[in-house]
């Protein structure tokens, strides 16, 4: 395995590939290798000479989250006789040499480790609360085919609903509560009843 992580390596950096780059394939072969025999409880895979990171433009979040990249990757999951290639959400951060993974959002809801960067965000008006709830709208959908409808905006909190089938309504609201345009915290309600299922502050 050593070796044909080398050879990917070498072929990267013969196309230009950078060498942070390489360095989150290595991370990402680390914290996820793959192997000669492994119970399928819910195991992920990471298979690195088909699945290079790809680097997410989010410019608002970028620029407030400097000391992370943010990239997603296919990483396999292994779970009883399922196995599903999901699009997984990454954190690089390059001065720590560490990674932040979240699986998409149907496989295990909200990522709190993940997640979690965004709190504390501050912001100087409501135009760059759009900003940021376009760029988030945009990584919670990553490998889903699911869609967001009846957002409200305003500086103490946004909320929207999340739908798998519309016709069948939503199945889940996201609300990010602000104090002083600071990013406090973030909920997934029932959307029903609004009741709180889990909160990242």
């Amino acid at each position: 395995m050593k070796k044909k992580i080398l050879l990917i390596f070498l072929i990267l950096g013969l196309n230009g590939f950078s060498q942070e780059n390489a360095q989150l394939i290595k991370l990402l072969s680390e914290k996820f290798p793959v192997r000669e025999s492994f119970v399928a409880d819910g195991v992920w895979i990471y298979y690195p000479e088909h699945n290079i990171p790809k680097k997410l433009e989010t410019s608002f979040i970028q620029s407030n989250l400097t000391n992370y990249e943010l990239y997603s990757v296919n990483i396999t999951n292994y779970l009883d006789y399922h196995v599903n290639d999901c699009e997984c959400l990454i954190w690089y951060d390059k001065s720590k040499n560490e990674i932040i993974f979240a699986p998409p959002i149907w496989y295990s809801s909200l990522e709190k480790d993940f997640y979690k960067n965004f709190v504390g965000l501050k912001f100087k008006d409501i135009s760059e609360i759009e900003k940021f709830v376009k760029e988030f709208q945009t990584i919670i959908l990553t490998d889903t085919n699911e869609t967001i409808d009846n957002i409200l905006i305003n500086t103490d909190s946004v909320t929207f609903d999340m739908f798998r089938v519309v016709k069948n309504g939503a199945y889940r609201k996201i609300k990010i509560v602000f104090d002083k345009m600071v990013l406090m915290e973030i909920q997934d309600l029932n959307s029903k009843t609004l009741e709180i299922r889990d909160v990242i502050k």
